[in-house]
């Protein structure tokens, strides 16, 4: 009886280490697989008709990947591409489409690879897309009607431009509503934001990508 006790700690130890060795299991394997896994999932969005004055177009890509997308040329000399967000398509943007276009500019709404009806391998996080920028880029700047060019993407998409204003000189602007912090560097830029350092594991992997 004197050792009862002793038998409880042991067994209450041995649930403790149990349960963190499943956290550990879940937080550094099941979880950044699981991640992985989702980034790659077909984002294949059902894409309707196009929005009045629009028509569908068809792009190619400089590594060979077909995109699909709406276009509407402008009245005032601007034109805009368009991107979606993560597993979404052009259906998405219909809403900022109209709204551009009332306003004049020019609209390329687009499905980037792998997304709605565009060809190629999903990415939910818009890696390989600065390609789809371009492409979309140039068949805009060959359009007629069209001066300038700028961007205007949603999440994901807003995180294509940001990365894609470097190296698509043609861009002019580059909205981006709702993107998100990539790497440690970007978190800490903020003040605001330092309070969530406690977060930044999930970032060490992308150090130093912009």
């Amino acid at each position: 009886m004197r050792y009862e006790p002793k038998k409880r700690l042991t067994l209450v130890l041995r649930w403790i280490a149990i349960v963190l060795g499943c956290l550990i299991v879940g937080l550094y394997i099941l979880l950044p697989v699981g991640m992985g896994i989702a980034a790659v999932i077909p984002g294949r969005e059902a894409v309707d008709s196009p929005p009045m004055g629009f028509e569908p177009v068809e792009l190619e890509t400089e590594d060979g990947i077909s995109l699909s997308a709406w276009y509407a040329p402008p009245t005032n000399g601007a034109a805009i591409v368009l991107l979606h967000g993560a597993g979404g398509s052009r259906e998405q943007v219909r809403p900022y489409a109209d709204m551009l276009t009332r306003h004049g500019y020019g609209v390329l709404a687009l499905d980037l690879r792998g997304h709605g009806m565009s060809a190629g391998q999903t990415n939910r996080l818009g890696w390989q897309s600065t390609a789809d920028v371009k492409a979309a880029v140039d068949y805009l700047q060959a359009q007629e009607g069209v001066d300038q060019v700028g961007g205007l993407g949603l999440s994901m998409g807003g995180e294509v431009l940001l990365g894609a204003v470097s190296e698509v000189a043609a861009l002019r602007a580059a909205v981006a509503d709702g993107a998100t912090r990539r790497s440690t560097q970007e978190l800490l830029a903020l003040p605001s934001e330092r309070s969530l350092m406690p977060s930044r594991w999930m970032l060490l992997p992308c150090q130093g990508r912009a």
